[in-house]
C-alpha cells in the first residue's frame, strides 16, 4: 500500500442542479488521455458516495501531488449563474464529513486540502478548503 498522507478537495464544475456520476468523471477524463476517472471518490448530489480509482492506485487529480493523496471531487461547484462557488449540498457536506473520518480510521492522520492549494491554474473546489473545514468542525449542527 502506498503513504497517503493528503486528502484534495475537488469539484466538479458543473452546476448545482446538474448530478453527476462516477461514470460520467470516468468518460470525461478518457477523453482527456485518462485511462481511467482520476478521483478515488464522488460525492454526488444526494451524498451518495461513489468509488472512483482504488485507494491503492495512484490518482490523476492534482499533478505533483497525487503519489501521497486521495482525490475526492463533490458534484457541483458552479451556481445556476455560472459563478464558481461552494454549492456542496448539507447531503454532501455530511457524506464527506464520514468519508474523511473512515478515511482516518483506515490510514490515519490526514491532510484536507483543496485542489486551488496545489494549483495555480484552478479554483476547483471553489472556496478556501481550511477556512470551510474550520467553520465545519465548529458547527454545533455538524454531526460528530
Amino acid at each position: 500500500m502506498r503513504k497517503i498522507t493528503t486528502l484534495i478537495l475537488h469539484c466538479t464544475a458543473t452546476k448545482d442542479d446538474h448530478d453527476v456520476t462516477i461514470d460520467d468523471i470516468r468518460i470525461w477524463h478518457q477523453a482527456r488521455g485518462f485511462k481511467r476517472e482520476g478521483y478515488h471518490f464522488l460525492i454526488r448530489l444526494d451524498g451518495t458516495i461513489e468509488r472512483g480509482r482504488p485507494i491503492d492506485m495512484v490518482g490523476a487529480h492534482a499533478r505533483g501531488f497525487n503519489k501521497h493523496s486521495i482525490g475526492i471531487a463533490y458534484a457541483g461547484g458552479i451556481d445556476k449563474y455560472g459563478n464558481a462557488v461552494n454549492t456542496m449540498s448539507i447531503e454532501q457536506t455530511d457524506a464527506i464529513f464520514v468519508l474523511i473520518d473512515s478515511l482516518a480510521v483506515v490510514l490515519g492522520q490526514l491532510e484536507l486540502i483543496g485542489h486551488n492549494d496545489v494549483t495555480d491554474m484552478k479554483t476547483c473546489p471553489n472556496f478556501d478548503v481550511a477556512e470551510w473545514w474550520q467553520d465545519q468542525r465548529f458547527d454545533d449542527s455538524m454531526p460528530c
